[in-house]
This record gives structure tokens, sequence and C-alpha cells, in this order.
């Protein structure tokens, strides 16, 4: 909002007075003139935000299997970069990035499997071959 609050007051600037239009724009001369210095140029936070986009895209193309988690600990485990695991989910949507997911592999399936007969048709009771001799 301020930028553009900025832009109106350079655009009127040749036409009436600078610090008549800061105080009706609401904002401080001096903030004016350094936007004004500084017009173009990224600040700090956007020229860290364009490094970390930069490493993310190397880390992807190196390994496109990774997500976010994985890229943001690379980086830090690298020490090029110290940061949360969102930021690193913010620069992959911007950059347009997602993780290639893996293929599950299949291990034999539908294969039949042998079946054994039943023979004990659930009657598990014994005979006794083994008696006991009566004591004498």
């Amino acid at each position: 909002m301020k930028n553009i609050n900025f832009e109106c007051i350079n655009q009127l600037s040749n036409e009436f007075n600078v610090q008549l239009l800061c105080k009706l724009a609401g904002v401080s001369r001096s903030g004016y003139y350094k936007w004004l210095t500084r017009r173009g140029q990224l600040n700090r936070w956007q020229r860290a935000e364009a490094d970390l986009m930069l490493l993310v895209n190397a880390a992807h193309n190196i390994r496109p299997s990774f997500g976010y988690r994985r890229i943001a600990d690379r980086l830090r485990k690298q020490g090029a970069w110290k940061g949360s695991n969102h930021r690193v989910l913010t620069c992959m949507r911007k950059l347009g990035i997602q993780s290639k997911v893996r293929r599950k592999r299949n291990f034999g399936v539908g294969t039949e499997h042998n079946t054994v007969k039943n023979l004990l048709n659930r009657d598990f009771k014994t005979q006794n071959q083994w008696r006991k001799s009566s004591p004498m």
C-alpha cells in the first residue's frame, strides 16, 4: 500500500509540495525519500528469497523425488541456508515445483497359493492308547 502512495507522490511532486503530499498520503517524508533512493532494488528479504529459490531449484534438479522437508534438511546440513520448512514449501510453490512420487513396486500380487486339504475337519478328540496301569 505504501508503494502505491509513494508512486503517487512521485508523480505529483513536480506540481505540488512533497511535504504536503506526504501529509495527505499519511506517510513520512523521510520514508518517501528512502523509497526514492532504493526504488527498483530488492530488499534484504527479497534477496534472501531469490537466493533460496536458486538453492531449492538446484536441489530439486539433483533429487526430483525429494519433497520440501527433505530439501530443507539437505540445505541445512550443507550449511547453505537456515530457516523453516514452510519457507522452502513457499518457494517450491512459486517455482511450480513438486516432488515426483516414486512408484510402488508390485511383488507377485495375483499368484495363487497352494491349498492344503483339511484332514482334521475340526475333530480334535484323540483316543487314549496309553492307559495308566492300575496300582497293585
